[in-house]
């Protein structure tokens, strides 16, 4: 019977842990969402200012950005999909993330973000 409570305890312990850290690991993701969120407008003048409508032939563009942040916030690797996009609205998405604070993590902790925008001509 003790080896059952033990046990018992023992999971509890352990879940309670684990539903902690998942918390933790989504409120990281919701800063760092709300902070690219609150850039939206900049990316939208890098889109246009840029004309990438134009060089894509297109009047709505999906790009797709993938950040790497590391422990202290700060971006590591920054990553457009494969498209040929214009250095200048590269160079513009960069500079623009590059202002962002994002929440420091864990000393050992990264995180990789893939994050879709679309811009529109309109």
């Amino acid at each position: 019977m003790k080896i059952i409570i033990h046990t018992l305890f023992l999971f509890c312990f352990f879940s309670c842990s684990s539903f902690k850290e998942r918390d933790k690991k989504r409120d990281i993701q919701s800063n760092i969402l709300r902070a690219l969120n609150a850039k939206v407008t900049d990316f939208s003048k890098c889109a246009k200012v840029t004309d990438i409508f134009s060089v894509l032939k297109q009047n709505r563009v999906r790009v797709e950005l993938n950040l790497t942040l590391n422990n202290k916030g700060q971006v590591e690797n920054f990553q457009l999909d494969n498209k040929q996009y214009p250095d200048k609205f590269v160079e513009c998405l960069f500079q623009t993330i590059d202002l962002i604070i994002f929440p420091a993590l864990e000393p050992s902790e990264v995180i990789q973000l893939i994050q879709p925008m679309i811009f529109s001509a309109k």
